[in-house]
């Protein structure tokens, strides 16, 4: 959140530990519009996907490759979150056998 809304928002709404609502999360920049009803949302995005999908395919790969994580880069973050997690269980083991 703090690269969206800068560290002392961030830090402020997490002190808080409230919930927000959505003209708070709009004000902020959190959410980009405010609808009155669920449909209006799923009219609104139909809509925007015809348009993008129409007129500018060339645009959505683009911003797709500029914007998502490459698969190198996802394997990357995987191997890493993997390494930090499942490492230390063999040093719980030899541990937890020591104990017993």
């Amino acid at each position: 959140m703090p690269r969206y809304i800068g560290i002392l928002k961030a830090l402020s709404l997490i002190n808080r530990g409230e919930t927000i609502d959505a003209r708070e999360a709009y004000a902020l920049g959190l959410i980009s519009e405010i609808v009155d009803r669920q449909q209006d949302i799923v009219d609104r995005r139909k809509k925007e996907i015809l348009v993008i999908s129409d007129a500018h395919q060339h645009l959505v790969k683009y911003h797709r490759q500029q914007i998502l994580p490459s698969a190198k880069e996802i394997d990357n973050a995987l191997e890493q979150y993997y390494d930090c997690t499942a490492m230390p269980v063999p040093k719980l083991r030899k541990s937890s056998n020591q104990i017993g």
